[in-house]
């Protein structure tokens, strides 16, 4: 009997002091956070639990290897890294005023941009401003004259001849695609997309300086329009040639043209301008 009333008085004593342990440690683990609970107070925790007999000796190692484990466990982590930060696209320097607003040229019956047919070298060159280069001397085009090239950035985009009496602007040709007819055409565009657009061709050839061509459409374009061969060499058009003598330079007419063909040139003349009755 004495024993058993002194495992009662045990049971007695330790039934409180597992209840102050239990809220001593929840107490300290709301203050420092289970991770950060110091040495004594988990020891404490297992022996007294241990000697109390609240819980066995394995459940008071399982507590000690619980608390180890909790305390060597880092908490999850709420900072955002730097590598998962959101980056913005490079897409390359953006384009250029000039890129904007001016591309393509717009090419009337007597203007390519800002410059006009009947204007002065000094007024072309004021009208034109700084994003453009006006040469100083000719270039010999393959159309027999001497032409003044107007430039972007080293770039030829059409070239302008100035009367040699009157000295205005009477003749202004492009190769370049940064031109563009009100009607839609630009150099290098297939006859197939343009004939899409403004319908059926009639091709010209004149028998002279190795030949010059020409094609109209059924929509008619205020630009003369000069094809070009997917060879570069033969025309366009493709004429049945019937030269009686070698005086007969033509003109010779097609409807039809070689696969491949494309418009080469565009130009306008003011020959008004050009003999002085403008």
């Amino acid at each position: 009997m004495p024993a058993t009333t002194e495992t009662t008085r045990s049971l007695d004593f330790c039934g409180p002091i597992q209840t102050s342990i239990r809220s001593t440690w929840n107490r300290s683990a709301g203050r420092y956070g289970p991770w950060n609970m110091r040495p004594f107070a988990i020891v404490t925790l297992a022996l007294v639990l241990s000697a109390c007999g609240g819980i066995g000796g394995d459940a008071a190692e399982s507590a000690i290897a619980t608390t180890s484990l909790e305390q060597t466990t880092a908490p999850p982590s709420t900072a955002v890294s730097a590598t998962t930060e959101p980056t913005t696209a490079t897409t390359g320097p953006a384009p250029s005023e000039t890129e904007a607003s001016v591309w393509p040229l717009a090419m009337s019956a007597n203007s390519i941009g800002d410059a006009h047919l009947g204007m002065t070298v000094d007024e072309l060159t004021t009208a034109l401003g700084p994003t453009f280069t006006v040469s100083p001397t000719d270039t010999t085009y393959e159309e027999g004259f001497g032409a003044r090239a107007v430039s972007y950035e080293g770039q030829e985009v059409f070239a302008v001849h100035f009367d040699e009496e009157t000295d205005l602007a009477t003749v202004m040709i492009t190769t370049s695609d940064r031109v563009r007819t009100t009607e839609g055409l630009s150099p290098g565009m297939s006859l197939d997309d343009a004939i899409a657009v403004l319908g059926d061709p009639t091709f010209s050839f004149y028998r002279f300086e190795g030949g010059r061509e020409a094609v109209e459409f059924a929509t008619p374009v205020e630009a003369l329009v000069r094809p070009r061969s997917a060879d570069g060499q033969s025309p366009a058009g493709l004429y049945d040639f019937e030269i009686e003598t070698d005086d007969d330079i033509g003109p010779f007419f097609a409807t039809d043209y070689s696969p491949g063909s494309t418009i080469f040139s565009l130009s306008i003349e003011d020959v008004g301008v050009q003999d002085g009755s403008g």
